[in-house]
């Protein structure tokens, strides 16, 4: 355990507090405050007790704290990642359409080629049925783009035709 003089313990808590009030003007939220401030309360316990000493003078402390960053640099904002959450989110919605207009359109031309090749007649069906309910259910999740629509378009009329023309 590590025993901190009057005058040294004054000084670590003067200058974490700076820290703190540097960090909240900032617009930090108070938990990561507080893991701010632990973490700095243990790097300077480490600085100032290099070679294991249990007792830490305030010229132990200052030796400590000139080889931190002042307060000062801490009253940077929080960065905000709704934007690269909001722009990570588009790309998989724009990736997911495009699979959509695929499987829809990719299916119905590897079912017609299975088909017209008479190669695997008997997986002609299950091809096509799982490839547009796949490419509808990726077109539905990325109906806010205008391929995701235009793939679950396109999946459903082949579903439904394929359908009526196996019952009908």
């Amino acid at each position: 355990m590590t025993i901190l003089s009057i005058d040294a313990k004054q000084r670590l808590d003067r200058y974490l507090s700076e820290v703190a009030e540097a960090l909240r003007s900032a617009g930090h939220d108070p938990l990561e405050i507080e893991n701010v401030v632990a973490s700095l309360r243990e790097q300077i316990y480490d600085l100032a007790t290099p070679s294991g000493r249990q007792s830490v003078s305030v010229s132990d402390i200052e030796n400590a704290l000139s080889q931190l960053e002042p307060p000062d640099v801490y009253s940077v904002p929080p960065v905000d990642t709704s934007g690269v959450e909001r722009q990570r989110s588009l790309g998989n919605k724009r990736a997911l359409s495009y699979v959509s207009v695929f499987l829809s359109i990719g299916g119905v031309l590897i079912a017609t080629a299975l088909n017209a090749g008479l190669w695997l007649p008997q997986f002609v069906g299950p091809i096509f049925g799982l490839t547009q309910v796949i490419g509808l259910a990726a077109g539905l999740a990325a109906w806010s783009e205008t391929l995701g629509r235009f793939g679950a378009f396109c999946a459903a009329l082949f579903l439904f035709f394929g359908l009526l023309t196996k019952y009908a």
